[in-house]
């Protein structure tokens, strides 16, 4: 089991998030740059190389502590011995690496000061240029600088420029800068820059703890949405009791209009029979001599068509009166009105029926729509 220190702050990178601008002020620049000094010092005594310093590797505690962090690259060296292996972040690594020359420690002290360079400015040196073109850049350029190096401090810029001799032997040790070099030596800020990194570590983990309770409360009601939809299908629809009560009261409302509106159909039917049957009994009930009425009320609307039958008429009428006269027997087919009221009321049923219909399902398209809003 292996144990580590919990990092609260972050990385370096995170303060310069969080910083105006995107960089640190220059008291807080010398106070990282002494505590990472002060492990490099300690792991180049143990031989070891660490091959990949800058500030993503730079970790924070939450009491503004540096650690190094990333071994990964790391490396080590026999005594007296050297590597040539070309390892490290293209714009952190030193000449040397990228020459393919033998080299030691030092290495480490190149990079720290790209990283100086990457807090001051928020960013690394010749970070425009693609991967391909750095190699030559660092080697046949000078080394990089502050882009305005009047904005600092003479000590900040004389220990960016001795970190950053391309000639590894001119390149001074960790533990020469902790001990000798003003940048270092001089820090006389060290609690306000405790304070500075502190306050930037809280508004880091306010956001973080922010956006930590949103996503959990969105993931904790995508759960909850999840086990409901998961005890419906399991359950049924018809175990969740106010959805059934909501859903069998509205369906019982509309049952009990479809009722009234089917007992209204059916006496609106009634009366529409009892009249038919009135006019039925009046029409049976008609005397001979109101149907001669009728006749000669007929004829003398249609006198034209009278005329061309008036000869055969009184021919039938005189063979006729000889024989004794029969009443005049009435039968269904020479009732027309009988006729019609069976048609209106084969109509009547039709029109009914489709207006009982389109009424069950105006109820059922409104209890389908009451129980899709209540859920």
């Amino acid at each position: 089991m292996i144990e580590m220190e919990y990092c609260g702050g972050g990385t370096v990178d995170n303060l310069l998030e969080r910083s105006v601008r995107r960089c640190l002020p220059e008291f807080c620049i010398a106070y990282i740059c002494r505590e990472v000094l002060k492990g490099l010092a300690y792991v180049h005594k143990k031989r070891i190389m660490h091959r990949d310093i800058k500030a993503l590797n730079i970790a924070v505690t939450e009491d503004a502590g540096i650690r190094l962090i990333d071994f990964g690259l790391a490396k080590k060296l026999k005594r007296l011995g050297t590597c040539k292996e070309p390892r490290g972040t293209p714009h952190w690594t030193a000449p040397e690496v990228w020459a393919l020359r033998p080299y030691g420690f030092k290495c480490d002290i190149w990079s720290l000061g790209i990283t100086a360079i990457e807090m001051a400015e928020g960013k690394c040196p010749l970070s425009y240029l693609p991967q391909i073109m750095i190699k030559k850049t660092i080697l046949d350029k000078d080394p990089p600088t502050l882009d305005k190096p009047h904005k600092w401090s003479a000590d900040f810029n004389s220990f960016i420029k001795v970190c950053l001799m391309k000639d590894p032997k001119h390149r001074p040790t960790a533990k020469y800068l902790l001990k000798n070099h003003p940048f270092i030596t001089d820090l006389q800020n060290e609690v306000q820059a405790r304070e500075y990194i502190q306050d930037l570590i809280g508004n880091r983990n306010k956001e973080v703890e922010w956006k930590t309770e949103k996503s959990e409360k969105k993931s904790l009601s995508s759960k909850i949405d999840l086990s409901k939809m998961e005890k419906l299908v399991s359950e049924g629809p018809e175990e969740d009791t106010t959805i059934n009560k909501a859903l069998d009261t509205a369906l019982e409302d509309a049952l009990s209009n479809a009722e009234k509106v089917d007992s209204e159909v059916k006496t609106a039917i009634s009366e529409i029979g009892s009249t038919n049957e009135a006019v039925l009994y009046v029409a049976q009930e008609l005397s001979p001599q109101d149907e001669v009425g009728l006749t000669h009320a007929e004829e003398e609307q249609n006198p034209v068509s009278n005329r061309d039958t008036c000869d055969s008429e009184t021919v039938s009428h005189a063979r006729d009166s000889t024989a004794p006269q029969e009443a005049p027997v009435q039968s269904s087919e020479g009732t027309p009105g009988l006729e019609e009221s069976q048609t209106t009321d084969k109509c009547t049923d039709n029109t009914l029926s489709i207006f009982v219909f389109l009424i069950y399902l105006l109820i059922y398209a409104i209890a389908l729509a009451i129980y899709y809003e209540i859920q």
